[in-house]
């Protein structure tokens, strides 16, 4: 469900630590961004049982060197088993009592900690709560790099309609496979400017290219406008990866 929402993935991500804070009734959890300077930490968004209790407004930048586990690694440390000595300026400092954290990887690059602690109780995570906090953080890194290649391909397709608008010629990009119209530029509209006339030419285009090598150029005879068009027929990588035909 959060997967296919609109909602921005700090508000999805803030959503997601509340449902699993909730289900496996644990006090904090939150979600840390390394900032690039990569010396601080910013908290994106948490979750606390008590909203008094939030460390988001209090903290401001976290400098690295106070949070041990930002190793790339996944870290758990129960109640139960002796605290690592390099987690006891953290634990003291926070109050921590058990923590359970995990990178989430984006763009192959560890750039972000979910974390799952309590302040109050103690705590001995079992296996089944383990999996659980880790499912919840695939969920979020799912969502993260779904956002991350949207805007990736919307900043492409940006760049390159801003080149395909300025090439001095009428541009038709078409799926060679579908058919698809895939993208007309402005010089194009402006030469075609009825529907008729873009159907016509879509009917030359067929006829000028049967699978024709890349930079292929064919003069065709349009009957309605009484005129030979010089069409150069050239396969690209759209924006999304696939080849089509720039006409």
């Amino acid at each position: 469900q959060q997967l296919a929402s609109e909602e921005s993935s700090t508000t999805i991500s803030e959503k997601i630590l509340r449902e699993a804070c909730l289900s496996l009734k644990v006090e904090h959890a939150c979600l840390l961004q390394l900032n690039q300077d990569a010396s601080t930490v910013d908290i994106l968004c948490e979750y606390n049982q008590n909203a008094s209790d939030s460390w988001k407004d209090k903290v401001g930048k976290i400098p690295v060197d106070e949070l041990p586990f930002l190793t790339g690694k996944p870290f758990i440390i129960s109640s139960n088993v002796p605290l690592p000595a390099k987690f006891e300026p953290l634990f003291c400092a926070g109050g921590l009592k058990a923590a359970v954290s995990f990178p989430i990887e984006v763009n192959h690059e560890f750039g972000m900690y979910v974390c799952f602690y309590e302040t109050k109780k103690e705590r001995d995570w079992d296996a089944a709560e383990v999996k659980f906090i880790n499912d919840s953080k695939q969920v979020i890194q799912s969502i993260l790099t779904k956002r991350i290649t949207r805007n990736s391909l919307t900043s492409s397709y940006a760049s390159l309609e801003a080149i395909l608008e300025h090439v001095g010629c009428a541009i038709y990009v078409v799926d060679p496979y579908t058919r698809q119209t895939l993208y007309i530029n402005q010089q194009f509209r402006e030469q075609f400017p009825m529907q008729k006339d873009v159907e016509e030419f879509q009917d030359l285009l067929r006829e000028g290219y049967s699978g024709a090598d890349s930079g292929k150029s064919n003069a065709v005879y349009s009957a309605l406008e009484q005129r030979y068009y010089d069409i150069s027929y050239t396969k690209i990588q759209w924006v999304n990866g696939r080849e089509v035909l720039l006409c």
